[in-house]
């Protein structure tokens, strides 16, 4: 399957965990992203929030999908999606695919 395909369907299967969730956007952004912070810890990935000057990023202490993301790295976009579901916020993927990957996302705090 070609990459940009890929991508555009693990975002699919992001909206679709999203919503199988039914978890309700509310709160602030903060609240959003601790919830998605909770979220990725009940798929196996312990995650925290590190805040900075108009920055939010998830971060995890390891990555739920090491396995599958070393060989397909496009299945990021599928958390990707998720996340930005929950937060209702713009979340890129900046995730460390080294030796040990590591997932990181970027929430935009501009809206």
């Amino acid at each position: 399957m070609p990459e940009e395909e890929a991508q555009s369907l693990m975002r699919q299967v992001g909206r679709r965990l999203a919503a199988q969730l039914g978890r309700e956007v509310s709160g602030d952004l903060h609240a959003r992203v601790r919830a998605a912070a909770t979220v990725l810890g009940a798929l196996g990935g312990e995650a925290y929030v590190e805040t900075g000057d108009d920055t939010l990023q998830l971060r995890g202490y390891g990555c739920p999908l090491s396995a599958a993301v070393t060989a397909r790295a496009e299945v990021c976009r599928a958390i990707e999606a998720l996340l930005s579901e929950v937060t209702g916020a713009t979340v890129r993927e900046c995730c460390d695919r080294g030796e040990r990957p590591r997932c990181c996302f970027h929430v935009d705090t501009a809206a």
